[in-house]
């Protein structure tokens, strides 16, 4: 798994993977088809990809150029959004996390928790990078800043310590 999303998209996805990482350890490396983020409204493209077992058939991958533009973009993003807790929804991104907010739902790891976004936003920084032909970080578009800013707010919900 590590090694499937482990791949070059700039400092603030690589800082997503470590705090993955984090998680991770701190689960004991335990998955589990119980301990889930929710499915509802779950990219068609992953729940596909999920289904052929993952990255252990190299054929699996989708194509990235075709199937991970701004349509799979939007899919991602509902998906995030739906995953949300409800007080993250009303109070906004910038409301720093406390000790009282409920982080129970968002309580998911392994390859049926977190590393399904983070699959995701691997594709969509990957594509984003081959119609660039080269870095993400370099050439900073409309399309680029809005995965940076998804890429920093799972990092922020997902992997606050709690």
């Amino acid at each position: 798994a590590f090694n499937y999303i482990n791949v070059t998209l700039g400092p603030q996805y690589q800082r997503l993977v470590v705090a993955w990482i984090a998680l991770e350890r701190s689960s004991h490396w335990q998955s589990s088809r119980e301990n889930r983020l929710s499915p509802k409204k779950h990219p068609e493209l992953l729940s596909k990809w999920v289904n052929r077992r993952r990255y252990l058939i190299k054929a699996n991958e989708p194509d990235i150029n075709k199937d991970c533009g701004r349509d799979f973009v939007e899919g991602v993003r509902t998906w995030w959004e739906s995953l949300k807790p409800t007080w993250r929804l009303k109070q906004g991104s910038a409301i720093p996390p406390s000790e009282e907010q409920d982080w129970k739902e968002l309580d998911k790891y392994g390859v049926n928790g977190w590393y399904g976004i983070i699959v995701c936003l691997k594709w969509i920084g990957t594509n984003l990078q081959n119609r660039r032909g080269g870095s993400v970080e370099n050439l900073i578009d409309k399309d680029t800043q809005e995965w940076l800013d998804l890429v920093e707010d799972v990092s922020w919900l997902a992997f606050k310590e709690h």
